[in-house]
């Protein structure tokens, strides 16, 4: 994107310009600040909140990959109670649902929650079929 050069004074607060960054179908945005002197910075903000949206997807994995040993369990004779991962089970699909189903797709919140519909219900199977 090519800078854009403005005349007005320094005094004039940043003005907000929306664009898109490389997607297959555009529907992320980017806001970047344009400053007095005519260049584009991204917010500190969006940064930082991309970093915490990276780290919580790999955070919710992990929860979800930690059904692994219970339903090692439930294959060796000794069956973990059913009911916390049917809970998680139904409540990944409630949140796949809603980052499906939002005005533009929550790929986060997909990716992360969808290991949960996947181990909740190999954990409450593995439960009674051992």
């Amino acid at each position: 994107m090519p800078k854009m050069r403005h005349n007005a004074p320094s005094c004039v607060p940043s003005i907000p310009a929306l664009h898109s960054i490389g997607t297959n179908k555009g529907d992320l945005t980017r806001i970047e600040t344009l400053n007095s002197e005519g260049s584009t910075t991204a917010p500190r903000r969006l940064r930082e909140h991309k970093v915490i949206s990276e780290i919580a997807t790999v955070m919710c994995i992990s929860m979800y990959v930690a059904y692994i040993p219970q339903i090692i369990a439930n294959f060796t004779g000794n069956p973990v109670s059913p009911l916390q991962p049917l809970v998680t089970g139904l409540d990944a699909v409630l949140w796949v649902m809603y980052g499906w189903t939002a005005p533009h797709k929550d790929w986060p919140i997909i990716i992360s929650n969808f290991p949960g519909i996947i181990f909740g219900i190999a954990t409450v199977v593995t439960v009674y079929v051992h």
